[in-house]
C-alpha cells in the first residue's frame, strides 16, 4: 500500500468511525401522565438533565424502541401509558396489554418486563438513598388486617396490641431498613396488582409496600405514582405475622398460664440462655406477684439482675413499694443498686425510718429517670 492510498484508508477510517459514533447518539423523549423527560444515549450511557441515568432496568427494553414491528395490533380500549418519540417517530407503551405500538404494527411482550419501563425521570436520575422515620402511632396491616398497633413511649415503642407478643427484634430492624436504605430501582405501580401487600399507617400517613417478585419488596410512597424497591427490605420475608411475634410466645403464654409450680419451674428452664423483651417482661410479671410461689419469683429476680434496666428498675420499685416478702424486697434493692450503684441500700432489718428513707429514694430516682432526658 503506498502512502496516498495508506491516507485514504486511514482517512476512511476515521470517517466511518465518525459514522458508528454519530448512529449511536439517540435522542429519547418519555411521555407519561406523570412526567415528560429526554433521555440522551450515547452507546450504553445515558443522561437526562445533564445526569448519568442508570439504564440498569431499561437496557433490555431500548431494543423494542428500534425493532421491527411486524404483529398485528389488538384493539386497544385505552390510551398508552407510555410514547415514546425519537426524532419523527414514536411509540406507544401498552403496560397492561404488553404491547408496543409504532402506529402500524405491534409486538407482543410477555412478562412483567414493561412495567420498568420508566414513566418519571427518577426511574433513570432518582436519589440511590432515601430515608423514612417511623411516627408514632404506628399501625401495620397485612393484606387489609390489622395485626399490629403501637406507639412510642420515650425512646421505646410499646404494644397497643394485647394479644400479639411482639417481636421487637424484628420490629428494630424494620426501623432501621426505613430510616437508610439504598434504592435498587423503581417500577410502575401496576406491577402490584394482585399481589401481597403490607401497610403501615405511619402516623396517619400511609405507606404502602407490595411484594412485587420472591424476594423484593417495594414502597408507594404518598403523592408518587410508582413503586421504589430496596435490597435492604428482603429480610422481611412474606412479612407474615409469625415474623412480628416474638419467639417464645406459645411457651411465654404457657409460662404465665401454668398452675402448678413444678410444670412452670419445667417451663422456665428452658428460657434459662434466651434473653427477649417479652421474657423480659414475663419475669418482671412473676417477681411483681405476690401470689407468685417465692421460688418462682426468685427464679424470676435471678434472671432480672442479670440485664438491669430502667424497665426492670420500675418493677424493682414497684417491690419495694408493695411486697410483703422481706428477702424478696431486699432481693429488689441489689437489683436497684446494679443500676446506680450509689443509692442507698433496701434492708427489711433496717428500723422503719431508715426503710421508709431508702424507698422514697428510689422511688424518687426512679420518676426522674422515667421522664428521660
Amino acid at each position: 500500500m503506498n502512502r496516498i492510498s495508506g491516507l485514504l484508508f486511514g482517512f476512511a477510517a476515521v470517517v466511518l468511525g465518525l459514522s458508528l459514533e454519530a448512529q449511536a447518539q439517540r435522542k429519547l423523549t418519555f411521555i407519561s401522565k406523570l412526567d415528560k423527560f429526554d433521555l440522551n444515549l450515547s452507546g450504553s450511557r445515558g443522561d437526562v438533565n445533564g445526569q448519568p441515568a442508570n439504564l440498569s432496568t431499561l437496557k433490555d427494553l431500548l431494543p423494542l424502541l428500534s425493532k421491527p414491528l411486524g404483529e398485528t395490533c389488538p384493539a386497544f380500549k385505552r390510551p398508552p401509558e407510555i410514547t415514546v418519540k425519537e426524532g419523527d417517530k414514536a411509540r406507544t407503551v401498552y403496560v397492561e396489554e404488553g404491547v408496543i405500538s409504532d402506529g402500524k404494527g405491534c409486538t407482543l411482550v410477555a412478562g412483567e418486563g414493561l412495567y420498568y419501563f420508566p414513566v418519571h425521570k427518577d426511574f433513570l436520575i432518582g436519589p440511590k438513598k432515601d430515608s423514612i422515620l417511623l411516627r408514632s402511632p404506628v399501625k401495620i396491616f397485612i393484606q387489609g388486617k390489622k395485626v399490629l398497633e403501637m406507639r412510642k413511649v420515650g425512646d421505646s415503642w410499646v404494644s397497643d396490641t394485647p394479644d400479639l407478643l411482639v417481636n421487637w427484634d424484628f420490629i428494630s430492624d424494620l426501623e432501621h431498613s426505613l430510616e437508610d436504605f439504598s434504592v435498587r430501582l423503581r417500577v410502575q405501580a401496576g406491577i402490584g396488582k394482585d399481589k401481597p401487600k403490607m401497610i403501615i399507617d405511619n402516623g396517619g400517613q400511609q405507606l404502602e409496600f407490595t411484594k412485587v417478585t420472591n424476594v423484593m419488596w417495594a414502597l408507594k410512597k404518598p403523592g408518587q405514582g410508582w413503586l421504589t424497591a430496596s435490597d435492604e427490605w428482603s429480610r422481611w420475608g412474606d412479612f407474615e405475622l409469625s415474623k412480628l411475634e416474638d419467639r417464645f410466645a406459645e411457651e411465654i403464654r404457657a409460662v404465665l398460664a401454668a398452675k402448678e409450680v413444678e410444670q412452670k419451674k419445667s417451663l422456665l428452664a428452658k428460657f434459662e440462655s434466651a434473653w427477649t423483651r417479652n421474657l423480659r417482661d414475663m419475669y418482671i410479671k412473676l417477681a411483681v406477684n405476690e401470689n407468685e410461689d417465692e421460688s418462682i419469683r426468685f427464679n424470676a429476680l435471678k434472671r432480672l439482675k442479670s440485664k438491669p434496666s430502667l424497665e426492670v428498675a420500675g418493677a424493682m420499685v414497684r417491690i419495694l413499694e408493695g411486697s410483703t416478702h422481706d428477702d424478696i424486697r431486699n432481693e429488689a434493692g441489689v437489683i436497684l443498686k446494679l443500676n446506680f450503684p450509689k443509692g442507698p441500700k433496701f434492708k427489711s432489718g433496717d428500723t422503719p425510718e431508715d426503710r421508709q428513707k431508702a424507698l422514697d429514694f428510689w422511688r424518687n430516682w426512679w420518676q426522674q429517670k422515667s421522664k428521660g432526658p
